[in-house]
């Protein structure tokens, strides 16, 4: 067999065992380019446009960063906008059902507590606290353990200014209405949180409202209240954090979370 034709035999062989493509949707005068995803429609405003416009400059998106934006976008979060619990939202939580839920879990916290050795000092954390009504049956069903509620400072993690705001109302409705104003910058800042609380510009239980400088209370609101079931009750201290890291390590810790870690932003890997 002659080289030229043996070559020619060759080449039909490896044609028949793989197929090359070549994409020339990019080339110039080439008609039906293919478009990017994002390019088949111009978003000019909304979260979409704030995704697209990051994905054109820096590439793709995980899908943890994804699902952060379209639950906590400042302005277009899912949890940021509206009021999403109850009968005019999206769905209904335990708490919301029943007062039970939560005075169950307020017992079992005091049990815990009990089982730790009553340490003198107790954080007691509940991540993605809703409207707040979780917490609110618990701290009135342990109200009935002194020494518990004398140990226990309660802390929520809620990056929402909405649902933070709710939390508030809703504590402060079911604590003693009193209020007591004290704050991290001078006399003049005093007095003008003092004179929102006269007019009842900060809703408050009996608070003591603390405005943190390190921190935008414009943006996040009043970061403490004090609950406290009756005047002769031991008042408990409630924080708000927008990280799970602003939570001091400096006590023993419970951690509460109902229906919290569907919503949590995933990493996704793929093999």
């Amino acid at each position: 067999m002659k080289p030229y034709v043996a070559r020619r035999a060759l080449q039909r062989a490896l044609c028949t065992q793989s197929t090359v493509s070549v994409d020339t949707s990019g080339l110039l005068g080439r008609r039906g380019r293919v478009r990017k995803p994002y390019e088949h429609v111009e978003y000019t405003t909304g979260l979409m446009h704030d995704l697209s416009t990051q994905i054109r400059f820096r590439g793709p998106l995980s899908v943890a960063e994804y699902m952060n934006a379209a639950l906590t976008h400042p302005e277009y979060g899912y949890y940021m906008r509206r009021d999403i619990f109850g009968r005019a939202g999206d769905f209904i939580t335990s708490p919301e059902v029943s007062q039970v839920f939560g005075e169950l879990i307020g017992i079992w916290s005091v049990a815990c507590w009990q089982q730790m050795g009553q340490p003198r000092a107790l954080r007691l954390a509940e991540v993605g606290p809703g409207r707040g009504t979780l917490m609110a049956d618990l701290l009135r069903a342990t109200s009935a353990f002194p020494a518990f509620q004398a140990a226990v400072s309660v802390h929520l993690l809620e990056v929402s200014p909405r649902l933070r705001d709710k939390q508030r109302s809703t504590l402060s409705a079911t604590g003693r209405q009193e209020a007591r104003v004290s704050t991290s910058g001078g006399p003049e800042e005093a007095e003008v949180m003092r004179t929102k609380c006269e007019s009842g510009a900060v809703h408050s239980g009996t608070t003591q409202s603390v405005v943190n400088s390190s921190e935008d209370s414009s943006q996040f609101g009043i970061r403490r209240l004090q609950w406290q079931a009756e005047e002769a009750s031991q008042p408990v201290e409630v924080s708000w954090h927008g990280e799970i890291s602003e939570i001091p390590r400096d006590a023993p810790l419970l951690l509460v979370g109902h229906e919290f870690l569907d919503a949590l932003p995933v990493h996704q890997f793929c093999r």
